[in-house]
């Protein structure tokens, strides 16, 4: 089942009911549930239960990638200084191919959501980056790059970060989108890895970067936000 949905059988949006696949299959009802559990864990369906249940083919997103990640680094007190040290590395690259890449929307959207109107938004500062990251119009790096920016949310959710820190933020978002919009991919790249190593020493001042991303009693809080 888990390869028909894959190799295109089945289609996002496919409804396929139970009665189906337990013909099919020749397996048990039993089994075949079991089974659809499993595609639902994966993020490749949606079940329904009852008469004329079934599945309903899905495509998995990035926010049960965010969850796994969660637990793993949970589990792991993966700290602070890890989280930035992989964005030091891949947003910097990805901000130089955006100034190559990015369409004018993209461009556009990078220039709206680093303004200041109505006061600086943290759902903004983390959507900035998401903006770069598809911009950057690699289909790896946006994997790479969305799924640590859920877990992003919820640090910064959490974090004791001030309007005037976030405001910081928008004027070194405002600099990388106008080099994304010229089209100076080494100035977007370098002012990018400026960005982030300032809000890096901030998180330092606050004794924030050996400590866990996701301390284990803020689990279920992280589970919550990121659904």
């Amino acid at each position: 089942m888990r390869a028909r949905i894959i190799e295109g059988g089945w289609p996002d949006g496919a409804s396929v009911p139970e009665s189906t696949l337990v013909a099919s299959s020749g397996f048990s009802r039993a089994t075949v549930r079991e089974a659809l559990r499993l595609l639902e864990a994966d993020g490749l369906a949606e079940t329904r239960r009852g008469p004329g249940g079934g599945i309903k083919v899905t495509e998995p997103g990035l926010a049960q990638v965010a969850r796994s990640l969660a637990i793993l680094v949970t589990l792991a007190e993966v700290p602070l200084a890890d989280l930035f040290a992989f964005r030091i590395l891949i947003e910097p690259a990805a901000a130089h191919m955006a100034a190559v890449h990015a369409t004018g929307p993209q461009r556009d959207e990078l220039v709206r959501l680093s303004s200041t109107d109505g006061g600086p938004r943290f759902a903004d500062e983390v959507a900035f980056h998401t903006v770069v990251a598809e911009a950057a119009h690699n289909e790896l790096i946006r994997i790479m790059m969305l799924a640590p920016h859920e877990l992003l949310r919820f640090h910064l959710q959490s974090e004791a970060v001030t309007p005037a820190d976030v405001a910081a933020a928008n004027r070194a978002h405002r600099a990388i989108a106008q080099a994304i919009g010229e089209g100076d991919e080494t100035r977007a790249e370098r002012t990018m890895r400026a960005h982030l190593s300032s809000f890096e020493a901030l998180m330092r001042e606050h004794g924030r970067l050996e400590q866990p991303i996701v301390v284990r009693d803020q689990f279920e809080e992280a589970q919550s936000w990121l659904r």
